[in-house]
Parts: C-alpha cells; structure tokens; sequence
C-alpha cells in the first residue's frame, strides 16, 4: 500500500499507527474527527497532489475541518 501510493497509483485509507512508518514520497494525513470511529490517515505522494487526487483530499480536508 506504501510502496504503491508512493509510485503515486492512487491513495490509500490506512490505520494510525502505520503514520509511524516513513515512506518515500508518500505524506499522511489525518481524518476528520465526525468519521469512522478507528482512527484513519490519507496517504498521497509527496506532490501528486493533481487531478482527482487533489480533489479527493480536499473533500478529506473539508471533512476534518
């Protein structure tokens, strides 16, 4: 899931704890609080930030505001 969200083929939902672990090319994000109920990050390649992409995590970053 790292490895391919890195290579920047997507993003990925992902538990907490894996925010520990550094990943070339790949940023973590938190989820807004009113979500799921388990603690979730986002994962994007560093500057990947394009397209659908960039879409879908500023719909996350709307749902954590």
């Amino acid at each position: 899931m790292l490895a391919l969200t890195g290579a920047g083929l997507g993003v990925a939902l992902a538990p907490a704890p894996l925010s520990r672990i550094a990943a070339p090319n790949v940023v973590y994000r938190t989820l807004g609080k009113s979500g799921p109920r388990s603690e979730l990050v986002a994962l994007s390649r560093i500057g990947g930030e394009w397209g659908a992409v960039a879409r879908y995590l500023a719909m996350l970053g709307e749902r954590a505001a």
